[in-house]
This record gives C-alpha cells, sequence and structure tokens, in this order.
C-alpha cells in the first residue's frame, strides 16, 4: 500500500480517546485524527479537553466530553 493510500486509512471512522488530555494518548488521539478519524477527545479538566481538542482537529471533526469513563 502507497503513504498516500494509508494516509486517510480511517477515513469515516469515529474514535473515543478516552484519557486523552496528555501525554501517550494525547499522542494517539492526534494520530487517529491524522489518520482520518472524526476524534472524541475525552478527560476530567474542560480547559486542557478544548485545548487538546483544538490540537488534534488538524483540519478534521472532533469534539471533547467532559466526564469520567471509569
Amino acid at each position: 500500500m502507497s503513504s498516500q493510500s494509508q494516509a486517510y486509512l480511517l477515513e469515516g471512522r469515529v474514535a473515543v480517546e478516552t484519557g486523552s488530555l496528555q501525554g501517550i494518548r494525547k499522542a494517539v488521539a492526534i494520530g487517529l485524527s491524522q489518520a482520518g478519524a472524526t476524534v472524541l477527545v475525552t478527560g476530567t479538566n474542560l480547559e486542557r479537553s478544548q485545548k487538546v481538542s483544538e490540537e488534534v482537529l488538524t483540519g478534521r471533526e472532533t469534539d471533547y466530553f467532559i466526564g469520567d469513563l471509569s
């Protein structure tokens, strides 16, 4: 598979990345967005969730959810 065909491998998919406000989970959320997925960022801090959602956006649809999913 060429790199161009892999660029949007997750186009049309939705990814819910829990605990995605920092570290590896934040990087995963960004990677999912770059792969074409619509990403739902989750966390317990409103300001950080908004900031990460904006970072993840990269021209894709994204949103955030505030709450404890445990």
